[in-house]
């Protein structure tokens, strides 16, 4: 049944850096956009036959907190991924926005 899953990849999400994604499975419409990725080996020597671990930072709407949990994710003209969001501590909420995390390793 999952024998064609992929891992997913840092390199598979660098392009959309900057760009928004819709929560699908959610009961009010939410987005979210892709501020930041980071490479969670820091550098550090990796085997080449696993895919590096890495992170992944969210932006969302201050007024709309998602609980943290497994949320389809569509980027409008573009795939969809299903991933673990954890919403995290944010200082400014109102500035910022609401920021999630996904951890990929």
């Amino acid at each position: 049944m999952y024998e064609n899953v992929l891992p997913v990849t840092m390199e598979e999400f660098e392009p959309y850096l900057g760009r928004t994604f819709n929560v699908q499975n959610t009961d009010v419409a939410v987005e979210l956009k892709l501020v930041e990725i980071e490479d969670s080996t820091k550098g550090r020597p990796w085997p080449r036959d696993l895919p590096k671990p890495f992170l992944m930072i969210f932006s969302g709407p201050p007024e709309r907190i998602l609980l943290e949990g497994l949320r389809v994710l569509h980027l409008p003209g573009g795939p969809t991924f299903q991933l673990y969001v954890i919403p995290i501590l944010t200082h400014d909420p109102s500035s910022t926005g609401q920021q999630y995390q996904v951890v990929i390793n």
